[in-house]
């Protein structure tokens, strides 16, 4: 179980607050990588749902998933899901986030009343990786809460040094 989300904006490096913490649980099989997510909130009928496109952002909360098959620390694939179900996916290289790039993976999102879920299930298919029996592989996660102008990450990210690819 994942969980200790901090502050990536506003105030870099505080401690996320309970009342809006995020726990994630990661699994994989041969198939796929699947991802549930639990983003609480104390309103969550406050929560933004603006819909948008496809590989667009809207004034909704939303939940990214950031994998580095390579564990480089520069060329991760972003997948998101927004509070609404609106998908976004991007490929990242030399820091620059390409959403041009697409990839077929499945994903829900539900508002309940302890906040909002996402399930994800990426499968290898739309990641590049090594062929090698054993990997080293990067994730974080992210967590925009919209309302708040707050953004949430599992692994802090000094912003003042790094950024948040």
């Amino acid at each position: 179980m994942i969980k200790d989300f901090v502050v990536f904006r506003p105030d870099n490096g505080k401690k996320v607050a309970d009342e809006y913490k995020t726990i994630v649980k990661v699994i994989y099989n041969d198939e796929a990588i699947y991802i549930s997510a639990m983003m609480y909130d104390p309103h969550p009928d406050k929560i933004p749902m603006q819909f948008a496109t496809r590989d667009n952002f809207s004034q909704a909360d939303f939940f990214l998933a950031t994998i580095n098959p390579n564990d480089d620390g520069q060329n991760p694939f972003e997948f998101v899901v927004q509070s609404t179900g609106n998908q976004a996916d991007s490929k990242v290289s030399n820091g620059q986030e390409d959403f041009d790039w697409s990839a077929v993976w499945i994903s829900a999102a539900k508002v309940n009343d302890k906040g909002w879920a996402v399930e994800m299930k990426i499968p290898y298919a739309a990641l590049r990786f090594a062929n090698s029996k054993v990997q080293n592989w990067g994730f974080n996660f992210h967590r925009r809460l919209e309302r708040l102008n707050e953004q949430h990450t599992w692994a802090h990210i000094d912003n003042a040094i790094g950024r948040w690819t």
